[in-house]
């Protein structure tokens, strides 16, 4: 279209002359041939004018429809969707653990979709879909802690760690059917007098397996 414009132009000024051109050549011109071939050019003129105009109309059109499709396509076209992983652990050990408290992993280490919340422990699902998770909680020499996922009000998987002479550490792993804002977290059950949660050896993770 940005062409067009200058040759309409162009078009437009040689009609112009043309059209004071033809009284002085009939004027000045005894021949019949010269005349005839000026009003040809001229009806050439307003021809390739005409035709100009139409091929506007015609981009006009095709440029409408385009966008037309465009907007269509965007209406058909799936989301992208980013699917969840996250890797979270303890900056610093956790003396004498609450039961029935979530353990609040504090050091994210990734987070693609911002599902997990460290203020509360809990990993929100935004997608409907399966999931796995896995978590590790270990515990000091001489001490014993029962770890649980929960899914939503579920226990979905136990772990334990104790040993009587060494620091032990247990990891479990669960494939989960997860609806919109559900919910997965780790909760200390049970632990004896003076176990801490060990900050070195301890985590959770989980990413969106398929939908």
């Amino acid at each position: 279209m940005e062409l067009l414009i200058p040759l309409f132009v162009v078009l437009t000024i040689s009609q112009v002359s043309l059209t004071n051109e033809i009284p002085r050549r009939c004027n000045n011109s005894s021949t019949t041939e010269d005349r005839e071939a000026i009003r040809e050019l001229f009806a050439l003129v307003k021809d390739a004018q005409r035709s100009l105009l139409e091929t506007d109309k015609m981009l006009m059109m095709c440029r409408q429809q385009l966008t037309n499709l465009e907007r269509e396509q965007a209406k058909l076209s799936p989301p992208i969707l980013i699917p969840a992983a996250f890797y979270v652990s303890l900056s610093q050990n956790v003396f004498n653990p609450e039961a029935k408290r979530p353990v609040l992993f504090d050091r994210e280490t990734l987070d693609l979709t911002a599902n997990y919340n460290p203020n509360d422990g809990k990993f929100t699902a935004k997608v409907p879909g399966v999931y796995s998770f896995s978590w590790t909680v270990a515990t000091n020499y001489g001490q014993y802690l029962f770890a649980t996922l929960m899914h939503n009000d579920f226990v979905t998987g136990r772990t334990i760690a104790g040993d009587a002479v060494d620091s032990s550490m247990a990891t479990g792993t669960a494939i989960l059917h997860m609806n919109e804002g559900d919910t997965v977290m780790v909760v200390v059950d049970q632990s004896s007098k003076g176990a801490e949660v060990m900050a070195s050896m301890s985590a959770l993770s989980g990413f969106f397996v398929t939908g």
